[in-house]
């Protein structure tokens, strides 16, 4: 656990496989578990393997950086990160859970979280959950999850952040594609979530105030199996191409999303053959997003005039052939080569 400000370390070259078999917390990170402070210009290439085999532990936390982080900038993560779990579980590809303020970091490592407990499941490609205020962050691996067995609690999964449960995502992109399957048997309909998205699982929780602005969906497809069985003829399953679903005091706007996603869904769960269908008509304030096609974003006008990047933060110099743009350092180089 860190309580102090960390500048300019590294950790690489290690598996970090972890086992836990009794009760309590489990936070584990490629580069920290738990973090209440500022850590800087850090950086982790450790993969990530996490196995929860207890329904003692009350909370689990894992990501390619951090288990969880409150305050970073310019650090970043590339290992993958995988998880089984009884309980309780948030997941990502640079931190399980976040708050403070994330500023100038990404992951590139692909995120898989396979959970059998009845609590809360929330996975994103960058953070399963959130109360932070995240800017100018991406993240590029692709997101799975399977809920293995029936439970009574929220799951929620998209390719940049699970959930955002307050405060505001702004100017950020995630590019990876996101499978979730979900088994139930009988859920409380009243305080249950399946959201799945192509940034987000699911903006805001009960009623707090969360929103995600000005950003970008990149990925190719969002896959979305079983349902929450509310009766014998009712269904429930959020998912979008942007983001899964939205609470009351959610709010999204500015945003877009490829319009070559491809978006599936079936009520039956680990469907491999289910229902295709492509958005051509989102709008910017909705699950959807508004259409993106690849010329758009492979021009720098696009990531600068119509999002809001800002050259100082991003670099578009291969922008053309990415269809991305890079984040700098403080120094104005690539951060971490990219």
């Amino acid at each position: 656990m860190n309580f102090g400000f960390v500048y300019g370390c590294y950790a690489m070259q290690k598996n970090f496989e972890f086992t836990k078999t009794g009760g309590g917390n489990a936070y584990v990170g490629g580069f920290v578990g738990h973090s209440n402070n500022l850590i800087e210009h850090c950086y982790s290439e450790n993969p990530v393997d996490l196995n929860i085999d207890t329904s003692d532990t009350v909370g689990v936390r894992a990501g390619g950086f951090a288990g969880h982080s409150y305050d970073a900038r310019y650090c970043y993560a590339k290992g993958n990160v995988s998880a089984r779990s009884k309980q309780l579980i948030h997941m990502g590809g640079f931190a399980g859970a976040v708050e403070g303020n994330i500023r100038f970091c990404y992951a590139t490592g692909n995120v898989s979280g396979f959970v059998s407990g009845p609590n809360y499941c929330n996975i994103g490609g960058f953070a399963g959950w959130s109360t932070a205020n995240i800017s100018n962050c991406y993240a590029v691996g692709n997101v799975f999850a399977d809920r293995e067995s029936g439970s009574f609690a929220t799951f929620t999964i998209g390719s940049f952040v699970g959930l955002q449960d307050t405060n505001n995502i702004t100017n950020c992109f995630a590019a990876g594609t996101v499978t979730a399957h979900r088994y139930e048997i009988a859920p409380d309909a009243v305080s249950n979530l399946f959201s799945v998205g192509g940034f987000a699982g699911h903006i805001g929780w009960s009623q707090n105030t969360a929103s995600i602005n000005k950003s970008a969906a990149l990925g190719q497809g969002v896959t979305a199996t079983g349902a929450l069985i509310i009766n014998t003829t009712t269904y429930r399953r959020d998912a979008g191409r942007f983001f899964g679903g939205v609470s009351t005091n959610g709010t999204a706007s500015g945003n877009y999303a490829i319009n070559t996603m491809q978006l599936y869904e079936s009520d039956t769960y680990g469907d491999p053959r289910p229902g295709e269908t492509i958005i051509t008509n989102g709008v910017h304030s909705n699950q959807h997003g508004a259409d993106a096609s690849t010329s758009n974003l492979r021009n720098r006008d696009f990531w600068f005039n119509t999002l809001d990047f800002s050259i100082t933060n991003w670099d578009f110099f291969q922008v053309g052939i990415r269809g991305y743009p890079r984040l700098r350092d403080s120094n104005g180089g690539l951060l971490g080569g990219q």
